[in-house]
């Protein structure tokens, strides 16, 4: 993960393939494989442009820990980005916003789930929401000025 807080997604896949072929070798290193593994396994497969390789792996965390909040969103945002699987994902993000109700992230997640399912302005409330508890993030503030443009007669 400190590959990954460095901007560096491929050392960190490389590293976190060497793990997994070391349980491979050594299956009683297979403690390693927690639901936190898996899910920066995703994170560092997806800023690898391997994003179908990251889903496996966000379904793996999940289903080791259906409450990994972090999983949650970011396998529902992963799909709401692609417009895909929209029930699903809206699923895993209503999940993750009964564990942290004021993560602007998750907000954000479901605003942009609904944006994709057409509902803008209940997409708006959500985004203006997730603004206010994290100010200026440039994501955020996309989102939103694009469900505007919706709005806009």
């Amino acid at each position: 993960t400190l590959h990954l807080a460095l901007d560096k997604p491929s050392r960190a896949l490389r590293d976190f393939e060497r793990a997994l072929a070391t349980v491979r070798k050594d299956p009683l290193q297979s403690a390693v494989l927690t639901p936190r593994f898996y899910f920066w396994y995703g994170v560092a497969l997806d800023q690898s442009q391997q994003t179908d390789r990251a889903i496996e792996q966000f379904n793996t965390c999940i289903r080791l820990d259906p409450n990994y909040g972090d999983a949650l969103n970011y396998l529902a945002y992963v799909w709401a980005v692609r417009g895909e699987r929209l029930d699903e994902a809206l699923r895993h993000i209503q999940t993750a916003l009964a564990l942290e109700p004021e993560n602007a992230a998750y907000l954000d997640t479901l605003g942009w789930i609904y944006f994709q399912q057409g509902r803008y302005a209940d997409a708006l409330d959500l985004l203006l929401q997730a603004e206010r508890l994290q100010p200026g993030d440039p994501e955020i503030l996309n989102h939103i000025e694009r469900t505007r443009e919706k709005l806009q007669p």
